[in-house]
């Protein structure tokens, strides 16, 4: 190729440049972190999903590697919190149903626990079932059949992760035996003869 033919080809080549070049410069430096963000992203303390483009979805339920949540108005997670390392859920009504969410905003199901009061959500769409809530209430009532409470609550959070006996019991001749489930720990009274009896409902 001759001096001349590669003049033009080095013409050619910085005039596709320039012409690209103006391009580069139409994203602005906002839009383009807005971009970079995708999927769940945490923000101080507040959890938000962003889109393939990018952008904040809102009002809208999201599955997130198997877990739900529900980005509301402001585009953040709803989201229970932490006291004194205790788990508190937030409860909230989307179209008209109840829902839990636990800290990190996921939705929560089974038997949930706030200001000591036992609540039930279905186990599939994770409503607030308040029928089966009534009904093991009842069950968890100071001095109820421990055993009614722990069928109950096998139907729909399965047996106890763990069982620890704390000693001689203050009730009377037994011992003060605790129930350690996911959210919450049941109080039982094991006395030496007759039927365990419940105690208290506590946060775990």
């Amino acid at each position: 190729m001759n001096r001349k033919k590669w003049k033009k080809l080095l013409i050619l080549l910085l005039c596709l440049l320039f012409v690209q070049a103006p391009a580069l410069h139409l994203v602005s430096p906002m839009q383009a972190a807005a971009a970079s963000k995708k999927g769940l992203t945490v923000k101080k303390g507040n959890y938000y999903f962003y889109n393939a483009k990018g952008v904040k979805i809102k009002n809208k339920w999201k599955k997130v590697k198997g877990s739900y949540y529900y980005f509301g108005s402001n585009g953040a997670a709803v989201k229970g919190k932490n006291e004194m390392g205790m788990s508190v859920p937030a409860f909230k009504t989307i179209d008209g149903k109840k829902y839990a969410f636990d800290p990190e905003g996921k939705r929560m199901s089974g038997v949930v626990i706030k200001n000591n009061k036992l609540f039930v959500f279905d186990s599939g769409s994770g409503v607030y079932d308040a029928s089966a809530t009534r009904k093991l209430r009842k069950a968890a009532g100071n001095g109820q059949p421990a055993g009614t409470l722990k069928t109950l609550l096998a139907s729909w959070v399965g047996k106890p992760l763990k069982e620890e006996v704390i000693g001689d019991s203050c009730y009377g001749d037994g011992q003060d035996v605790l129930w350690y489930y996911k959210n919450f720990i049941v109080s039982v009274f094991r006395p030496t003869k007759g039927n365990e009896l419940v105690m208290g409902i506590m946060a775990a």
